[in-house]
């Protein structure tokens, strides 16, 4: 399969994107989550190989510009919804994970975007309430259990590193790890490896060009702090979508509560689906329910 990997100025700022140009004219855009970009998607792409597909890193991440700071959900809605117009994709089938489940919730709101929407999948969604109110005790005692395997690690910086997995600032956790003697590249990528392993891939693990691949991703980021004070307040607030819709979470993720989606998809009017053995990257521990959905979706 021949992914394409193109760029598009959209104002200030040039935003990547994976294409792939197949046989039909039925259309799916990816929505990215937090700390990854497009990439994360691959794997199911490489299963939709006959549709046309639009997978776009958003400002700040992957291989996107960062020329203009984000200062709310609706400045990366803006952003995809001029990528929408200035590619003209019509009648297409939303997939969105995570954060960008808010991200794709913002646009079903835009007078111009919504009725080109035709349906959409939200994996894990971000919306239902603000990251400083949901899963903070969860996310504690997981990662607390995590870090009694590390006879380096003493209990006075354990409460320093946790806090700095739960605002996602990354700077926070290095400067716990540097205080003990460890410092350079390598401790970044170590501490993402720490993160995802814990909270991303708890169920199960990527393929290792995978896994080091989305590592990649996350270190490119570059409006993490500006991220997580939208993810402190952020919560949609736009009652039911005029389309077809399904949440699929995980039970056993450790980011955003199963029950969240579960709120989240009664106050859209969507379909929910609990996903058993299945943590926050849905689109690993059940890549094939996944891909099925979609191709329903888009074949509807």
């Amino acid at each position: 399969m021949n992914i394409k990997r193109n760029y598009i100025d959209i104002r200030d700022e040039k935003i990547f994107y994976l294409e792939n140009e197949g046989k039909s004219d039925k259309n799916i855009l990816f929505i990215h989550g937090n700390m990854y970009s497009s990439s994360c998607f691959i794997e199911v792409i490489k299963s939709l190989k006959n549709y046309n597909i639009f997978a776009p890193d958003m400002r700040g991440y992957g291989n996107s510009s960062y020329n203009n700071k984000i200062t709310s959900m609706g400045d990366f809605a803006s952003d995809i919804k001029e990528f929408i117009l200035k590619l003209n994709i019509n009648n297409f089938t939303m997939v969105s994970w995570s954060l960008g489940a808010g991200v794709a919730l913002e646009l079903s709101r835009d007078e111009e975007i919504k009725y080109r929407i035709k349906n959409q999948i939200l994996l894990a969604p971000f919306g239902y309430t603000p990251f400083k109110i949901n899963g903070t005790d969860l996310l504690a005692n997981n990662f607390q259990e995590y870090l009694s395997n590390f006879d380096f690690i003493n209990p006075q910086k354990n409460l320093e590193i946790l806090k700095g997995l739960m605002t996602f600032n990354m700077n926070l956790i290095e400067d716990s790890f540097a205080s003990m003697g460890m410092k350079g590249d390598k401790l970044k990528k170590d501490n993402i490896r720490v993160l995802f392993k814990t909270f991303i891939y708890n169920v199960n693990m990527p393929g290792q060009e995978e896994f080091e691949r989305n590592i990649d991703s996350a270190i490119k980021q570059r409006n993490l702090e500006e991220v997580a004070e939208i993810l402190r307040d952020y919560k949609y607030c736009g009652g039911k979508l005029n389309t077809k819709s399904v949440v699929l979470h995980g039970y056993d993720d450790r980011v955003i509560s199963y029950m969240d989606g579960r709120f989240l998809a009664e106050e859209l009017g969507s379909k929910f689906e609990k996903l058993d053995d299945c943590g926050h990257s849905v689109m690993t521990d059940k890549k094939d329910f996944v891909v099925k959905t979609i191709k329903n979706f888009v074949e509807e």
